[in-house]
């Protein structure tokens, strides 16, 4: 298996240029330039929250995004990792590592209608209609799922040795602030 550095620079140097490309086909096909240009954004926003929220939400432990968070310096940030890691506590105990939530589309949209069930139901109660803001949710899926891919296909054994070897989450950035 990959490993947690190897998911996420994958996600993000790889994922953010698909989604951006795909969203703003989307958006392009949807209205025009500036369609494009908010649902290209929105695709974005879904890798980011996809590489958070990713097919190892289901361990016991803590992911590395995780770790990232509950240690880091400031402790407003801090305080937003644990409410995080609380509020997926009860996914992670629900779901068996590598099950529904590592299959292609199954476990994204699973985990996207966890990450938003609240969300869904304040609109709901305050009657707000949600075919008013059902074109936000379909950009925000199609990162998540870009994202999510990304991640299912570094965990094949033909491809994890591969990512493992050739990149490295540390040389990239050694490399992006070196150029």
């Amino acid at each position: 298996m990959a490993s947690g550095k190897t998911h996420h620079t994958i996600s993000l140097v790889v994922g953010i240029p698909i989604a951006g490309t795909l969203g703003a086909m989307l958006g392009l096909y949807l209205g025009g330039p500036l369609v494009a240009w908010w649902v290209s954004q929105i695709a974005l926003l879904g890798v980011i929250l996809g590489d958070f929220a990713g097919p190892d939400q289901d361990v016991d432990g803590l992911t590395r995004q995780e770790q990232d968070l509950v240690n880091h310096p400031n402790r407003l940030i801090r305080w937003f990792g644990w409410l995080w890691v609380i509020y997926w506590y009860p996914f992670a105990k629900v779901m068996p590592h590598r099950g529904p939530s590592h299959w292609f589309l199954v476990g994204s949209i699973l985990r996207f209608i966890y990450m938003f069930w609240s969300w869904w139901w304040l609109i709901w109660i305050t009657g707000e209609n949600l075919l008013n803001t059902v074109w936000l949710w379909w950009p925000l899926l199609l990162g998540v799922v870009v994202s999510d891919t990304l991640h299912i296909l570094c965990d094949t054994k033909l491809l994890s040795k591969w990512a493992d070897r050739n990149v490295r989450g540390d040389d990239f950035v050694r490399w992006y602030y070196n150029r």
